[in-house]
């Protein structure tokens, strides 16, 4: 299935009323880390930080990214998993997700699957969302720092789930461009820059 398709069914569970995150997980099956890791990211996708909201989706994402790595079945913490979303809830993750991927659906298809479907990929694609998921978690109050790792992950999470080996490679080197943003957050100081109201002045923002 597509994850256009899995949108619609996440979207179709609500019509009986307010469904538990579990019973989402449970729906969607073996391919939810990726799609779960998907839908989360989106709020982050744009430029300015959320703080306090990405460090919560960020730890959960990483441990999607830890349990995809050893092909255990998502699982979440008790709390979350009981929480209930509305079926207004519901119908905007689909709505969202849906207003992304109409502007790159046209991009996308199974391609690379000898690729895709190895255990490599798994195994890559999922040290990319749980390190990428850790890095959003961050609370940096820095232009970027939760965009860049989101574009990695919802690059990586969408080639696993449509079996896309270019969108996957194009996922990996968006992570290389998280390993030289997040690695010149560290060495930068060294050379005086010592705050992010420096960053935003370098950034014209």
């Amino acid at each position: 299935l597509s994850l256009s398709t899995e949108l619609d069914i996440i979207a179709r569970l609500g019509t009986g009323g307010p469904v538990e995150v579990q019973k989402i997980v449970e729906e969607i099956g073996l391919r939810g880390h990726a799609i779960l890791s998907f839908v989360l990211v989106l709020p982050f996708l744009q430029p300015i930080p959320l703080a306090g909201v990405s460090t919560v989706a960020g730890l959960l994402i990483a441990l999607l990214g830890v349990l995809l790595l050893f092909n255990i079945p998502p699982v979440l913490p008790a709390a979350i998993a009981r929480k209930q979303l509305s079926p207004e809830t519901l119908l905007k993750i689909s709505e969202l997700g849906h207003r992304f991927l109409i502007k790159i659906e046209r991009f996308i298809r199974p391609r690379g699957i000898g690729y895709t479907d190895h255990p490599l990929a798994r195994i890559s694609a999922a040290a990319v969302i749980a390190i990428c998921g850790f890095l959003l978690a961050l609370p940096l109050p820095i232009p970027f720092s939760n965009a860049i790792p989101s574009w990695s992950i919802a690059a990586v999470a969408l080639g696993l789930v449509e079996r896309d080996g270019l969108l996957l490679i194009i996922g990996y080197l968006l992570f290389g461009l998280v390993l030289l943003f997040f690695g010149s957050l560290v060495i930068l100081p060294f050379f005086g820059w010592q705050n992010s109201g420096e960053w935003m002045r370098a950034l014209g923002l």
